[in-house]
């Protein structure tokens, strides 16, 4: 496969980018090529060392012992003639004929070994002067044995011994050149071996700096493949984790790096449009959470259509907002059109007849102009939107009904004018969030108007109320107060003897007449304190002289009535507040007790600390008691006890309302604990004064009020006696 080159702009040349698996099958089949190529080159350079190297040394030793042989032959065989030419003594030739027969093995082992040609040279000419001299000396060696005198010796000893020696040396030459070529031989195998024993040793080092060098390449190829490219990926995911959600890896690398960082980049694709989605959908849900609340928050039904179609139009970026409502559902002219700035509005009126449904749909209905339907709209919700496209001129429309209680009440209208729009759930889904809190905005605002217009109304019926209340009750009191001055003037005698049925008509006359009195101050004084009017003064008030009081007004009607009032002294304890007011509370409970007692019973009045900051006023009584259900609507206006009612007993049901009216404008507050024919208890508790308050005397107590007070005891003390009797 041919390799394409590329060059770059700099002079520099790279080749194409390869998969990081066949960059590593090339280097690894490289790397592995080298080092069996070194271990095939190291073998064959053992293999030839062992069996060339050492077979021409092997040559070569055996050759030289070969030669040594022979000369130590032949060297034995010269021994022995010369010590026979020198004695005559035949003995002497033993070793000569022993040299001499072996002299032809020696001779053809050093020819065998004679591998080269300058060493077989050598070994012939070193043969031919080994033949020479024994030629020589075959002869002397052949000569019969002489006597032992002697003489056949010494004659042929001088000739015999120079020239043999001659010869002999000769042949000594001979050998040791045949010597010195062996051993040259053997130094040209040692550094034969040497050499290529350097070369082997060289030619590895290379292959291994060689193999070093791919392991390198290799290495940094794969460094810039690979770290790099996965450096980076860290990076881009390092940057994604920290919320980066515009980090991209870079597109670089070895095809399957290159597949990962595509795909990385996919995934923070994927991960930025789903977080933009997220986030989409995360404000629809917080604009719909806030025109809802919006919208639940009002109670006036034009702020409502106003926060609906503004809120609606600002959101979804729409061009009109509609809000029609059902007829019969809110005011004439109530309903609410939003147009978005620089744009004309479109006609109300085309729009409320467009959307003179017979039904308005319950759900999201919308529907776009273009590409135009290739069939007539259905009836229903897509011939509403159909018409309001017509209506409008509009591309794109949305609707959708409100209800209350499962009663449609009006109908939403959101319309893109300038181009088709395919509206998505989240879309859907505000709109019909907002559509559902509108109908209920709508319909606790028109409730609540409802509500107002009859609290003003009541507000209205209470005043006219409280006005003739006090108007009949300041009408009354003069001519009640006249009748009674007559009346005491009459029941006293000074216009003369009564008899005793006149005495008794009279009698009844003021009782009753003291009884509307007593109905009318607390008719009065409920007025006061209905229109806030009623005064009070803040000075000290001690608790022993208020209940001296009430004990000093009531006591002869207690006695009178066969009633023991008795109270119980509370020096030290002070409260501030209206003395005139707080003693008309106390004298309401007591007066009550006294009433609702029959004779015999017992009336306690007894005060005690709560806490350091408040005093407890207890009115305790034996009487009849009142039944639980009575209890709690006592202290209403005008409600009395089922069984005091029941046993005719006189009353306005004021008393209690009017008590506790007083103690709670001071502050405090009225606790009732009752059972039938058991008795009630009654406290008033009061906050406590301070050691500084302003003290008031029995001389601030208005003349007035304390004659009401006398007239009330009498009335009460008459009502007693009648009951009793």
């Amino acid at each position: 496969m041919p390799v394409k080159v590329t060059f770059a702009a700099n002079g520099w040349y790279s080749l194409p980018m390869t998969s990081t698996a066949s960059i590593l099958r090339v280097g690894f089949g490289a790397l592995v090529a080298l080092l069996l190529g070194l271990g095939a080159a190291r073998l064959a350079v053992g293999h030839y060392l062992t069996h060339d190297v050492d077979a021409t040394i092997t040559r070569a030793a055996g050759a030289s012992d070969a030669n040594a042989a022979l000369l130590q032959v032949l060297t034995d065989a010269e021994t022995g003639l010369r010590g026979y030419q020198l004695t005559g003594e035949p003995s002497f030739l033993q070793p000569y004929r022993l040299g001499v027969a072996r002299y032809p093995e020696e001779r053809d082992a050093v020819l065998e070994a004679a591998d080269s040609d300058t060493l077989r040279t050598l070994v012939v000419a070193e043969i031919a002067r080994a033949d020479a001299w024994l030629a020589f000396t075959a002869p002397s060696a052949a000569l019969p044995e002489s006597p032992s005198d002697g003489t056949a010796s010494a004659a042929l000893q001088p000739a015999v011994s120079v020239q043999g020696k001659a010869l002999f040396d000769q042949l000594r030459a001979a050998n040791a050149r045949v010597g010195v070529e062996l051993t040259a031989q053997r130094a040209d195998a040692v550094n034969r071996f040497r050499l290529i024993s350097t070369v082997s040793d060289t030619v590895t080092a290379s292959l291994t700096v060689l193999a070093v060098g791919v392991v390198l390449l290799l290495g940094l190829r794969t460094r810039r493949l690979l770290i790099t490219p996965l450096e980076n990926i860290r990076t881009t995911l390092t940057l994604l984790g920290r919320g980066d959600r515009t980090a991209r890896g870079r597109d670089t690398g070895p095809p399957e790096v290159r597949q990962v960082v595509r795909a990385l980049n996919e995934l923070a694709d994927e991960s930025e449009r789903l977080h933009s989605h997220e986030a989409g959908r995360a404000r629809i849900r917080q604009q719909a959470h806030d025109l809802g609340a919006s919208v639940r928050g009002s109670l006036d039904e034009d702020a409502i259509l106003g926060e609906v179609t503004v809120g609606l139009g600002v959101a979804l970026g729409v061009d009109h907002v509609y809000v029609r409502l059902a007829d019969g559902t809110g005011p004439t002219g109530a309903d609410r059109l939003w147009t978005r700035a620089g744009l004309a509005p479109p006609s109300a009126d085309a729009l409320r007849e467009a959307t003179a449904a017979p039904e308005w749909p319950r759900g999201c209905a919308w529907r776009n102009a273009t590409p135009p339907p290739t069939e007539p709209p259905e009836p229903g919700a897509q011939a509403l939107a159909a018409r309001v496209l017509d209506t409008t001129n509009a591309q794109s429309c949305l609707l959708t009904g409100f209800s209350v209680d499962g009663e449609l009440s009006g109908l939403l209208v959101l319309i893109q004018a300038d181009a088709a729009r395919a509206w998505t759930d989240d879309e859907r889904a505000l709109v019909e969030a907002v559509a559902a809190d509108t109908g209920r905005g709508l319909h606790v605002a028109q409730i609540y108007a409802h509500q107002r217009e009859l609290a003003e109304r009541f507000q209205d019926l209470d005043r006219q109320k409280t006005d003739f209340i006090s108007t009949v009750s300041h009408e009354l009191r003069t001519p009640l107060t006249s009748i009674l001055g007559y009346l005491e003037i009459l029941l006293s005698g000074d216009q003369g003897d009564l008899s005793e049925s006149q005495h008794r008509s009279l009698s009844i006359i003021e009782r009753n007449a003291e009884r509307l009195r007593e109905l009318v101050g607390d008719l009065l004084t409920l007025s006061r304190i209905d229109a806030n009017s009623l005064e009070l003064a803040a000075t000290r008030v001690e608790v022993s002289a208020l209940i001296d009081r009430v004990q000093g007004t009531l006591g002869p009607a207690a006695a009178e009535a066969g009633l023991t009032l008795d109270c119980a002294r509370a020096d030290g304890f002070a409260v501030v507040g209206d003395v005139r007011q707080l003693e008309r509370a106390l004298l309401n409970v007591v007066g009550n007790a006294l009433k609702f007692t029959p004779a015999g019973g017992s009336v306690r009045v007894s005060a005690r600390a709560a806490g350091a900051e408040r005093v407890v006023i207890e009115v305790a009584d034996t009487g009849m008691g009142i039944p639980a259900d009575d209890q709690d609507k006592l202290f209403q206006p005008f409600q009395r006890a089922s069984n005091a009612v029941t046993s005719a007993i006189q009353g306005t049901g004021l008393g209690l309302a009017i008590t506790r009216s007083i103690v709670e404008r001071h502050g405090g507050d009225v606790a009732l604990a009752s059972a039938v024919d058991q008795g009630t208890t009654l406290t008033l508790s009061l906050p406590r004064a301070a050691a500084t308050a302003p003290v008031t005397t029995d001389e601030a107590t208005d003349p007035r009020a304390a004659a009401i007070a006398a007239a009330k005891a009498r009335a009460l003390a008459r009502a007693s006696t009648s009951t009793s009797s």
